[in-house]
């Protein structure tokens, strides 16, 4: 799982503070957060224990689909033993243990799902989209880091020349501080999206999934 981070908002710390307190929580799920920093000397700095992945890459907006690319190709070589890559945001939440049950289900070659999006044409929204590693690998080796169209937009420009499928994924959007109970107890709900137009509300919204999700708990 690797989770896009990035921008100087202190909201985005807070997001990733959070993202820190569960991400660790399955032991199925390698998680990693990826951000960029265009003052390093080496191209990339792992934190081993923080599992931050720092790429030396321009942080905005308009690189992160080259930020998306190194980071698959930091991870190339132990791609294989993965079954599915998971790329989400620092806004997305993430019940770990539903989304194994949900890749259990699915295929192990030539496999993307995601919220479908439609700007022009089909892409897999930047929220939360699932790889197989072959997939990943043909997005590595056909790329172009085009700095003018967004990551999940330009991804969708690969797939659509691979003739890959987007399948369609679920996902719960939050915009709002209701949080539905059926979400909560529905095995199948595994991805929310937390984005209202109060970010603060939204980070109190994430608190209390960590809580009642991850807190004092495993993954079963």
């Amino acid at each position: 799982m690797l989770v896009l981070a990035g921008g100087v908002d202190p909201i985005y710390q807070t997001f990733e503070s959070l993202w820190q307190r569960y991400m660790r929580k399955c032991p199925e799920v390698d998680c990693y957060i990826y951000k960029g920093d265009p003052t390093l000397k080496e191209e990339y700095v792992l934190d081993d224990v923080s599992k931050v992945l720092y790429i030396r890459v321009d942080d905005s907006i308009t690189h992160t689909f080259e930020k998306m690319i190194k980071a698959f190709q930091f991870f190339e070589p132990q791609i294989e033993n993965y079954d599915f890559i998971f790329r989400t945001n620092l806004s997305s939440f993430l019940v770990l243990d539903r989304y194994v049950a949900y890749c259990r289900n699915q295929e192990r070659e030539r496999f993307c799902s995601a919220v479908i999006g439609y700007g022009g044409h089909i892409f897999p929204s930047g929220s939360g989209f699932t790889l197989t590693p072959d997939v990943a690998k043909y997005v590595i080796k056909n790329s172009c880091t085009d700095t003018q169209v967004i990551d999940d937009v330009a991804l969708g420009k690969v797939l659509i020349q691979g003739n890959y499928r987007i399948r369609p994924a679920p996902r719960t959007d939050l915009l709002d501080m209701n949080v539905s109970p059926l979400c909560l107890t529905d095995p199948t709900t595994f991805h929310f999206r937390i984005k209202s137009n109060n970010r603060l509300y939204d980070t109190e919204v994430y608190e209390r999934l960590v809580h009642y999700f991850f807190t004092n708990k495993e993954c079963k």
